[in-house]
């Protein structure tokens, strides 16, 4: 090519790099731009809740009527909705080593609005306190918060949905803060906001139910809401700003900035366990209690696949129709039995040598025909995974066989990350079904066996007499001698009979014991209009929308279902009936 020639050609393409590179530039700094602006809304509220820490008091509400709550609600709504995450925290008073009912409720906004609600003072809670409390769409942040929730549950009967613990927040902070010897909340606080809070005795233990708070009361309890808040979103916005991407500058939406990744990779309602490698170090949290390393629960361990779960092999019938993928072992099994043979290795297919009992015939077979990819659902990842009950087993098990036999569309792979995550978004949705299906969960309605009264008397009885009767007066052991008499029917105590009675089984079966599980199926199938249809599918939709799976294999749908009319009869089907 002559020179002339390749003048031009050079010039355009020279041009072209240029051009390219000062788009490329001018992206990157239209990118930097939003990036900057971006991280300066981050900092504002940063610093806003910093100025509400050291002086919290301009900002505080105390609740003691009705109306009060009302009008700070509203303000804290009005923050909701831009950030839905509130500081929470729980104070009451110990008199005599007994628990009293929870006396105050802390709930602070990142916008720094703290209300104190003096539930002592009040008749009752209000309805808008009570749907705050109880919306998992708005995280209640702090440390502890399972025990404050379990609190709530026991006093008030009312279930905390949301409730978080930010030190769930830490195990996944980039640079891992130290949780050596100061995991208790003003120890956050004053390595991530430069702020200790008061935590001395006098003040933490005081009393709650005073007819007016102190100063110092005050101040304690709004710096331990504002202080939950903070450290939240400070701990949310330096795990996200590590690996943001373009989409969170260009939008700028502090909503999805924040909750997205909490409520998607945290695990509200949960208690906060710490692992073997970040053990506590004798210390407390506000209510004064010790928190310890917990060892782990083997039992309830992990174990990820090691093979594969989808061989994806086929099965067809006589005349060659496929009717549907299995694994390796069910292929070999009708080949080992001399049910089938062999007709192709790659993929391993066998032909039945038998008419089977059915044949796919509709929408809702084929899905039970496509190959399946050995990958999580949720984020694709391709080793160490786990078989995970969409509509969980302590409900499916319950269903009639025709339910569940030989169906296997609500069982998906997930990583073991992910499995952990969606077992926790569970609780929400049980704790609505306990209390739409009048199914309790952890109460003395949801136990198999109960405690004897009479029983455990005896055997109290025995016990003080084996171990203390030389330190008991003589009135008292002739009382202790009469329980274990009557109890025996006997005149004369002999050891025999004591060691009996020192060992005797207190618990006896609770009569009014059904499974939380078995209460929910019959709701559905008896009273429900939709069903136990309508329960496959609350599930479904639950885990589509707290999970958001990128991976779900072909046709696998939240309708999925087997020609409901014959399925189902008139939406209900009978736990006592044969199919």
């Amino acid at each position: 090519m002559s020179d002339q020639r390749k003048w031009p050609l050079i010039s355009i393409v020279s041009l072209g790099i240029g051009i390219s590179t000062i788009f490329i530039a001018g992206r990157s700094l239209a990118h930097a731009a939003l990036r900057w602006r971006f991280l300066r809304k981050v900092n504002v509220i940063q610093n806003r809740l910093k100025e509400k820490l050291e002086n919290p008091l301009p900002a505080t509400t105390i609740v003691t009527r009705i109306s009060e709550w009302e009008e700070v609600c509203s303000m804290l709504l009005r923050d909701c909705s831009e950030i839905p995450i509130l500081g929470f925290d729980c104070e009451w008073v110990n008199f005599n080593g007994n628990t009293q009912p929870i006396a105050l409720i802390q709930l602070a906004s990142h916008q720094g609005i703290c209300a104190l609600v003096r539930v002592c003072c009040l008749s009752t809670l209000p309805e808008t306190l009570k749907n705050i409390l109880s919306n998992p769409k708005i995280l209640k942040v702090g440390v502890a918060t399972w025990e404050d929730a379990s609190k709530l549950k026991k006093d008030f009967g009312l279930h905390l949905c949301g409730g978080f613990d930010v030190r769930h927040l830490i195990l996944r902070h980039p640079k891992r803060v130290s949780l050596s010897a100061r995991s208790g909340l003003s120890g956050l606080s004053e390595q991530l906001l430069g702020k200790a809070l008061n935590k001395h005795y006098s003040v933490r233990c005081s009393d709650w139910e005073a007819e007016n708070l102190s100063e110092v009361q005050v101040k304690y309890a709004a710096q331990d809401a504002i202080a939950s808040v903070a450290i939240c979103l400070k701990l949310i916005a330096e795990t996200r700003l590590s690996d943001l991407n373009y989409r969170f500058w260009a939008t700028s939406n502090m909503n999805e900035f924040y909750t997205s990744w909490a409520v998607t990779c945290a695990i509200p309602d949960t208690k906060f366990r710490m692992s073997s490698n970040h053990k506590f170090m004798g210390t407390t949290n506000s209510k004064g209690k010790k928190f310890t390393a917990t060892k782990p629960n083997n039992s309830r361990a992990y174990a990820a696949r090691k093979t594969a779960l989808y061989d994806n092999c086929i099965l067809q019938a006589p005349d060659g129709q496929q009717l549907c993928t299995c694994d390796y072992k069910k292929a070999m099994w009708y080949f080992a039995k001399g049910r089938g043979e062999v007709v192709c290795e790659n993929p391993m297919t066998v032909r039945l040598n038998f008419e089977p009992s059915g044949r796919p015939s509709s929408e809702y077979d084929r899905y039970y025909l496509t190959d399946k990819v050995n990958k999580c659902v949720v984020c694709g990842q391709s080793e160490s995974f786990l078989r995970k009950n969409i509509v969980p087993h302590e409900y499916r098990k319950h269903f009639p066989d025709h339910l569940k036999d030989h169906k296997s569309h609500d069982i998906l792979l997930l990583c073991i990350e992910c499995h952990t995550v969606c077992n926790s978004h569970e609780n929400t949705v049980k704790n609505d079904l306990s209390l739409k299906c009048d199914a309790p969960i952890g109460t003395e309605r949801d136990v198999k066996t109960k405690l004897d009264k009479r029983l455990s008397g005896v055997q109290k009885a025995a016990n003080a007499l084996i171990l203390n009767r030389h330190a008991i007066p003589s009135d008292r052991v002739a009382v202790l001698e009469d329980i274990i008499k009557n109890y025996y029917e006997v005149e004369n105590l002999t050891p025999e009979i004591m060691e009996m009675a020192k060992n005797l089984e207190v618990h006896v079966p609770n009569s009014d014991y059904v499974p939380h599980g078995l209460k929910v199926v019959r709701y559905f199938e008896q009273e429900h209009p939709g069903g136990l249809l309508a329960l496959e599918r609350l599930w479904r939709e639950h885990f589509l929308q707290t999970m958001r799976p990128r991976h779900l294999p072909a046709l696998w749908s939240v309708e999925h279902h087997r020609k409901p009319e014959e399925k189902w009869g008139n939406n209900k089907t009978s736990l006592s009936e044969p199919v």
